[in-house]
């Protein structure tokens, strides 16, 4: 064998040493593709969970719906906070003195509704100003609205208190930014005044003050969990009101008419006709009695008429 041909062990070593390098490397690649894939699929998965959180959390806790920020871990906030719109508008709404403005500007918007009321009593000029607050508070409720939507998405938009917001924020852009501009002239004067009582609805926003106050907040939920025991003891009494109106015009109104007016009492026999002609008339008529309201001056008379003296 010549000096320069390797042995036939010393080149399947070589050759097994090359192999073995190859093999090693492919697995490196392998691995490292892994991983990348394996991270990527990390990243998506933690997003997702983040989104459900955010959704799942949101829902649970709809009477402010900006609080459940708070229970998201850290890891979870800093994905969220990577993009720059959710960290400049999380951090607008985390900031400790941004619920107290927006439920100062409430507040403010429900005493200037009132004192628009009685503009007619004001000069001019403070019926302008008070019209442009109302625009003013306007901007502040919609641009309020476009941040939770854009944080929230639909999850905002299907909570009570955002579809509540969405009501009438939309309610005050129609009333105040659309109809003046679409609808001009004595022409449409009556369906601007229908949409202008619509704008009422925007003072219900002070309702939402309800739940940053505990107690009140308790009583709240305490007579909504009630309100089906109230609404069939209201049918109850309409039911009672009107099997008595039945015979208060049988025996009021027919039987009692004879002797009224054999007696020629026409004082008398103008409030038994007032207020027990009909079924409908006693029902009032039982509803104010049953109330106490005002019930001497009817009952007297009739009870004079059956003792004989008025």
């Amino acid at each position: 064998m010549s000096l320069g041909v390797p042995s036939p062990r010393r080149l399947i070593s070589q050759i097994s040493h090359i192999s073995e390098r190859r093999q090693s490397r492919t697995a490196e690649r392998r691995g490292a593709v892994f991983s990348a894939a394996k991270s990527r699929a990390t990243r998506a998965e933690n997003d997702r969970e983040t989104r459900g959180l955010v959704q799942s959390t949101i829902a649970s806790h709809r009477s402010n719906p900006l609080k459940s920020l708070e229970l998201i871990s850290e890891e979870q906030r800093d994905l969220l906070l990577e993009r720059g719109l959710y960290r400049r508008l999380i951090e607008l709404v985390e900031h400790p003195y941004y619920d107290r403005f927006m439920n100062f500007l409430i507040v403010a918007n429900a005493v200037s509704m009132g004192l628009e009321a009685d503009s007619h009593l004001y000069h001019p000029t403070v019926a302008t100003v008070l019209q442009d607050l109302e625009h003013v508070f306007l901007a502040f409720f919609t641009f309020e609205l476009i941040v939770h939507v854009l944080l929230f998405r639909m999850s905002f938009v299907k909570s009570s208190w955002g579809a509540f917001d969405c009501i009438i924020v939309t309610f005050g852009v129609f009333d105040q930014w659309i109809l003046p501009v679409v609808l001009t002239g004595n022409s449409q004067f009556n369906v601007v005044l229908t949409f202008r009582v619509l704008r009422l609805v925007r003072i219900t926003r002070a309702v939402r003050l309800m739940s940053q106050f505990r107690v009140m907040w308790m009583l709240v939920r305490s007579l909504r969990g009630a309100l089906v025991t109230l609404i069939w003891a209201v049918l109850l009494l309409c039911t009672i009101i009107y099997v008595f109106a039945i015979v208060a015009v049988e025996v009021v109104y027919k039987l009692s008419m004879k002797s009224i007016i054999a007696a020629a009492d026409t004082d008398t026999a103008e409030i038994v006709e007032r207020c027990f002609g009909t079924v409908a008339k006693s029902m009032f008529t039982l509803f104010q009695i049953t109330t106490l309201d005002s019930w001497s001056p009817i009952v007297r008379p009739i009870l004079g008429l059956c003792h004989g003296s008025k």
